[in-house]
Formats: structure tokens, C-alpha cells, sequence
């Protein structure tokens, strides 16, 4: 990189780490990790080869890098927080279990994992509408009042996501398909 350029980053990282920081923690809702990202954006930026030399055009590539390093960090975090859960609850139906059966969960825990893999790759909104009526057991009218949308509409989300798992379970070859009567 040239020299200049970098110095143009550096006096940018000092002048505006501030900003960068609140950018970051606001979107990351944590001190340290915010900290993290804005040290990390500086780190990837000091190898990346940039050709701007505008430092107002600069500045405004680097807070666009902060904010979405902090997105993508956010979404990372909840997908392994996600996760994280999924695990937890398979262990605890587990540990429900005797001796004689352990194989027998073995599969079933593959396969209950395999259907909330599926689930999280549903679309966020079909996602929740999906959880609310089949895990919360909400009835149809009651999510459309909450989300202010039409019954209709709360249908054809539960219809859709029930189609997308029941394909996504088959072509993993679940072997347990049948337990999951809701689908």
C-alpha cells in the first residue's frame, strides 16, 4: 500500500476511532467486541491494497466497513447463540433417556438437529410466524392481530415453511421424518 494512504488511514483511525467505536457498539451492543471490530477493520484496511486518496471518500469506506464488519459480527453471534440453544435442548432430551434407547436417540437427535438446521434457513418472518403456531402453539388469528397482518398471510407462511422443512428433511434423509407429525 502506499505510504501516504496509509497515513491518511492512520490519522483517520486516530481522528475518528471515537465514532468508529460508538458505530460499532451501538450496532454490537457490547464494549469489548465493538473494540474488536473497529481494531479488525483497521487491521484488514492496513492489508488491503486502497486506491482512494480522498481522505473525506476514505473516511466514509471506512464507516461503511465498521458498520457492516458489526452486522455481519451480529449476525455471527446469533446464529452461534442459535445454536448454542438447539444443542443445549438436544442434550436435555437426552438426558431423559435410558440406556436401552441410546442408539435409538442417537438418530432421533440427528434428525431433530437436522430440523433446526432447516428451520434457520427458513426467511426470518416465515420463521417466526412457523415457530409461534407449531412450537408456542398461537393460533392463526392471534399472530396475524400481533403482527398485524392477515390470517391468509399467517397461512401461507406456516404452509410454506412446512413444505420447505418436509423437502429439506427428505433430501437429508431423515430417518425420523414421521415424528415431526406437525409436518
Amino acid at each position: 500500500m502506499d505510504r501516504d494512504i496509509q497515513q491518511i488511514i492512520d490519522e483517520i483511525f486516530v481522528t475518528c476511532h471515537r465514532l468508529l467505536y460508538l458505530c460499532a457498539a451501538r450496532i454490537v451492543e457490547n464494549h469489548e467486541d465493538a473494540q474488536d471490530i473497529v481494531n479488525d477493520v483497521y487491521l484488514k484496511l492496513s492489508e488491503k491494497n486502497v486506491t482512494m486518496v480522498n481522505p473525506r471518500a476514505l473516511k466514509a469506506y471506512i464507516c461503511r466497513c465498521v458498520r457492516n464488519y458489526s452486522l455481519d459480527y451480529l449476525k455471527h453471534r446469533t446464529l452461534e447463540r442459535n445454536q448454542i440453544q438447539n444443542d443445549n435442548y438436544i442434550l436435555d432430551l437426552h438426558q431423559n433417556t435410558n440406556d436401552n434407547d441410546l442408539l435409538s436417540e442417537l438418530i432421533k437427535k440427528d434428525s431433530l438437529k437436522e430440523l433446526f438446521l432447516a428451520i434457520e434457513q427458513l426467511p426470518p418472518k416465515c420463521r417466526e410466524i412457523f415457530l409461534l403456531v407449531k412450537i408456542e402453539d398461537w393460533s392463526y388469528k392471534k399472530i396475524a392481530k400481533q403482527k398485524d397482518i392477515t390470517v391468509n398471510t399467517v397461512h401461507v407462511h406456516v404452509k410454506k415453511a412446512m413444505k420447505f422443512l418436509r423437502h429439506q428433511l427428505k433430501k437429508n434423509d431423515c430417518p425420523y421424518l414421521y415424528l415431526y407429525s406437525f409436518l
